[in-house]
């Protein structure tokens, strides 16, 4: 990278933060009082039934959406905080060729979960069983939940540009220092040691990439695993009139199969290829598939099923 492109990348990366900022919500922990209703942020004051447990706090955004209920002794990060500390610790851990303009922020379950993801540097690039040019992207993960629903955390995000399936790396997630109470929050910390064993561990998934491609496996495996991730057993004849499993169980099975269809064939009949075809079901072909379902919702826990299931075949657990 040359001086001009490195002063470009350092003021859109400034711009970026600057309009991330902007759209952050503040925080509002209230002590719960008898008169007290759940509803709106304006509507805290107002006469209404009467709120058992007078110790805890009620919590919402500053534009008035209710996050939840929690102990006196709590208090909210706020976004702002976490936020700023996640940028400082990119800019101060000597980490090399993050780019602050790909930063991105989301918000999930009406804000109760917060996540900036940052790609890294370089996507994974390598030429699969069926002869094609695979590119995936990998980016570091920053989440934390309100009201007791998830903990400050770093993972790492996947996305596969040929099919557009995203998932959650199995990199097993680091928990990051910032705990919801007063004594914690009061604390400026940076993530460094997390986001630097984290982007090592980034780094390596070409490994286990190519470690899945390596492994073909046969018709008969793929229906297991289709029936493994499904809750099927495998003895279990589906055509039968008494068959137990129910036609929901039954439905998804179908269209995890066809999401097989779709990717087996541009990937490779292999252990890869099955973990793609699992990916696509849940990005594409799911019930409520969304970035929020295959992030924090059910198509999350499908793909890390899926996960173990081609490490199994691979041989990696």
């Amino acid at each position: 990278m040359d001086a001009l492109e490195y002063i470009n990348n350092l003021e859109n990366g400034q711009e970026n933060v600057a309009r991330i900022a902007n759209k952050l919500f503040s925080v509002v922990d209230l002590p719960v009082t008898a008169n007290m209703v759940y509803g709106t942020y304006m509507d805290r004051f107002s006469d209404g039934a009467i709120i058992q447990n007078p110790e805890g706090q009620v919590i919402y955004t500053s534009d008035g959406r209710y996050l939840g209920q929690i102990g006196s002794t709590y208090e909210s990060l706020q976004p702002s905080d976490f936020f700023k500390t996640i940028v400082d610790s990119v800019e101060g851990c000597d980490l090399e060729g993050y780019d602050l303009s790909k930063l991105k922020y989301r918000e999930y379950k009406g804000g109760k979960i917060i996540q900036f993801d940052l790609e890294l540097p370089e996507p994974i690039l390598f030429k699969n069983k069926a002869g094609k040019m695979d590119e995936i992207r990998t980016s570091l993960s920053f989440k934390t939940g309100f009201a007791g629903i998830m903990k400050t955390m770093l993972e790492v995000n996947t996305f596969r540009t040929v099919c557009s399936n995203g998932m959650k790396a199995w990199i097993k997630a680091k928990s990051l220092a910032f705990k919801h109470t007063t004594r914690q929050n009061a604390k400026a910390v940076l993530f460094c040691n997390e986001v630097v064993e984290t982007t090592r561990q980034a780094q390596n998934l070409e490994d286990y990439m190519r470690a899945l491609d390596s492994v073909e496996i046969t018709d008969k495996q793929i229906d297991e695993y289709c029936r493994k991730l499904v809750g099927i057993r495998l003895d279990e004849d589906l055509t039968s009139q008494t068959c137990e499993v129910s036609t929901r169980r039954k439905n998804i099975f179908a269209s995890l199969k066809e999401a097989m269809d779709v990717e087996l064939p541009r990937t490779g009949r292999t252990a890869f290829g099955a973990l793609q075809g699992a990916t696509y079901y849940t990005n594409h072909l799911a019930s409520g598939a969304s970035e929020e379902y295959v992030q924090v919702a059910q198509g999350a826990k499908i793909n890390t099923h899926a996960q173990k299931l081609s490490f199994e075949l691979a041989g990696l657990n």
